[in-house]
């Protein structure tokens, strides 16, 4: 459990400012977490549930889109703290062994769920895999896939369909009314030598913007990773 100061990004975007001066308000969060070592080859997991409020008063998402003359003449809009709650658990389900104890395969998911009223994204679930030496002969290569859901909150979807129904533009980057997205990505790390890790990387982004009026999109990258 913790207790952190809060204050806009833009006033310490470096995280360096230790100041309280600018503070808009205090952010309490507390985690449980559960680390069990399972069957007779003692594989360790993560067992974690967790609450987070933020007592900074963030304003109602109502006001997202609409102009703020509409916005403060409805009924019912105010600002409001934030709170945030998250489960999370990742299961080691084979060991590979070798120069790393950790090495094997992992199976991991997880839920976060924050205040509708004062967010843009209220639910996000995923789940996924991570699995080292999975190809015979290359046992410090990495291969994993990770499924994730987003869902806009239902206070920013009612601004939308408000400003919709008002013949008001939802601005240059909003195609329409949003609801959810989906991602999937995989990626598979290759150890090309000591100290350098090169990783190829596939996305796949169904419903972009979290809107049905944009294309399904797909992702390549790379990337690569050198430690001294």
């Amino acid at each position: 459990m913790g207790a952190y100061s809060v204050s806009t990004l833009t006033q310490n975007p470096s995280g360096w400012s230790w100041g309280s001066e600018d503070a808009t308000g205090l952010s309490l969060p507390i985690e449980f977490t559960w680390a069990p070592f399972l069957t007779r080859n003692r594989l360790p997991g993560h067992y974690v549930i967790g609450y987070e409020h933020d007592t900074t008063r963030y304003a109602d998402k109502i006001g997202s889109v609409l102009p703020s003359r509409v916005a403060n003449t409805l009924p019912g809009t105010r600002s409001a703290p934030s709170d945030a709650m998250w489960l999370e658990a990742d299961q080691m389900v084979y060991r590979l062994g070798g120069r790393n104890q950790m090495a094997g395969g992992y199976l991991m998911a997880g839920y976060v769920h924050a205040t509708p009223r004062v967010v843009n994204i209220s639910d996000q679930a995923y789940g996924g895999l991570s699995f080292v030496g999975l190809i015979p002969g290359r046992l410090t290569d990495r291969f994993g896939v990770l499924y994730s859901w987003y869902k806009v909150s239902r206070r920013r979807r009612e601004s939308e369909i408000l400003a919709v129904d008002g013949g008001y533009s939802l601005g240059s980057t909003i195609r329409g009314i949003q609801n959810d997205s989906e991602l999937i990505e995989a990626y598979y790390g290759i150890d090309a030598t000591h100290g350098v890790l090169v990783q190829p990387e596939f996305q796949y982004l169904i419903h972009p913007g979290e809107t049905h009026h944009i294309p399904d999109a797909a992702l390549i990258g790379l990337k690569v990773i050198a430690n001294l």
